[in-house]
């Protein structure tokens, strides 16, 4: 559980009865984190270690915690605007905290309410899912009507790439299916890139990768631990491998996933093509037209000549320069070739930037039985715009 997500599910557990006795009569439900400050910081900190403080405020004692040295407040709310002073604070355990008997019959009423809305919110996903099963639709959107939405993808069949990408727009996260050659779910990884969005691997112990490899299994996971506000933990018990620590090292220095902002250039061209898989003949095709468009002075980007193919991150690294060269890039050419999965997440990127697409090898097109053809044939971005009730 993230702390954002306890934060809705805990407004969705305060109460007056919660409420500690001298608030108790002045509880609201549209101020309902009044009074619950002492036993919100046991909460979270139980669920996320750290220390709990407290610091005299205008209200009286005020407890929050501290979390790798960060502050988290649930309960700042509560001063309406006020800004909170928290460097007079004092450390506090749980056992002096929880010695107050009425503190600690506040404290397990408030459990209690906290797994009544988690079972209920669990229940929500569980028949979401069901209905994915039953109606064979296949993504569902987590809808609690704030930002912090989670959209799961199962399946890849039949999805419209329009309605993912608004449903993007108003979510945080992502829990999936990662299916490392099906390009439909390459294309939706590349919009959740694009979009910056958290994910989540429902199939991770069932894929195999190795860490010192790039792969779109090794890419991901790096991703998610980026986006895991537990990892690392507290005692850096879940740092196990290599490639953990150094995912912990680049956490430490600011690195979580992030939108990528389009900021094109008028004259800069990105090139989608094969990278790993080339063969010679598209190598010469591609440095011919560098050469080309050089020499009319585009700037053109051609991830394996200009992209730096090490990456100890298991491609993540290669992934953001790529997006970020394609943002800065006012229209996207590809050199299209079904084999190239690495193409259909570039592709996914695009989309998600709106970016102009033009096939430089069309002619492919009608010759192909592939499953990423029918959005490559109605690209919406294109003028004229065409329709974009696309499904592939």
């Amino acid at each position: 559980m993230e702390k954002a997500e306890l934060k809705q599910l805990l407004r969705e557990s305060w109460s007056r009865s919660t409420s500690s006795p001298e608030w108790r009569s002045k509880w609201r439900k549209d101020i309902c984190s009044l009074g619950q400050s002492d036993i919100t910081s046991l909460i979270v900190n139980e669920y996320f270690g750290g220390l709990i403080m407290c610091c005299n405020t205008s209200l009286g004692d005020h407890y929050y915690n501290i979390i790798d040295g960060t502050i988290i407040d649930l309960t700042a709310d509560q001063f309406l605007g006020e800004r909170v002073v928290y460097f007079n604070g004092i450390r506090k355990t749980r056992d002096v905290i929880l010695n107050d008997e009425e503190t600690k019959q506040r404290y397990l009423l408030l459990k209690a309410s906290l797994f009544q809305a988690f079972e209920e919110k669990r229940q929500r996903i569980q028949n979401k899912l069901q209905m994915v099963d039953e109606s064979k639709s296949e993504s569902v959107f987590i809808n609690t009507n704030s930002k912090l939405d989670t959209l799961y993808y199962l399946k890849y069949d039949n999805l419209n790439m329009d309605e993912e990408l608004a449903k993007m727009e108003y979510c945080s996260k992502t829990e999936l299916v990662l299916e490392p050659t099906n390009k439909n779910c390459l294309f939706i990884l590349g919009m959740l890139f694009a979009n910056g969005i958290k994910i989540k691997i429902i199939n991770e112990q069932d894929l195999s990768f190795d860490e010192t490899s790039k792969s779109f299994p090794t890419m991901a996971h790096v991703w998610s631990l980026l986006g895991n506000n537990n990892f690392p933990s507290p005692d850096y018990s879940n740092v196990k491998t290599g490639l953990d620590n150094r995912i912990e090292n680049i956490k430490r220095l600011g690195v979580t996933p992030s939108k990528i902002i389009d900021n094109p250039l008028d004259n800069k061209i990105f090139l989608i093509c094969p990278v790993r898989n080339a063969s010679e003949e598209q190598k010469q095709w591609i440095e011919n037209l560098v050469k080309q468009k050089t020499e009319e002075g585009y700037i053109i980007h051609a991830p394996h000549l200009h992209t730096r193919q090490t990456d100890m991150f298991g491609g993540y690294a290669i992934c953001k320069q790529n997006a970020d060269a394609m943002a800065s890039s006012s229209e996207v050419d590809m050199l299209y070739d079904s084999s190239s999965t690495g193409s259909a997440f570039d592709l996914g990127v695009a989309y998600a930037l709106h970016k102009p697409l033009k096939v430089l090898n069309e002619e492919v097109l009608s010759s192909k039985n592939d499953d990423l053809i029918t959005i490559v044939c109605s690209w919406p971005f294109n003028e004229p715009v065409k329709s974009r009730q696309m499904t592939i």
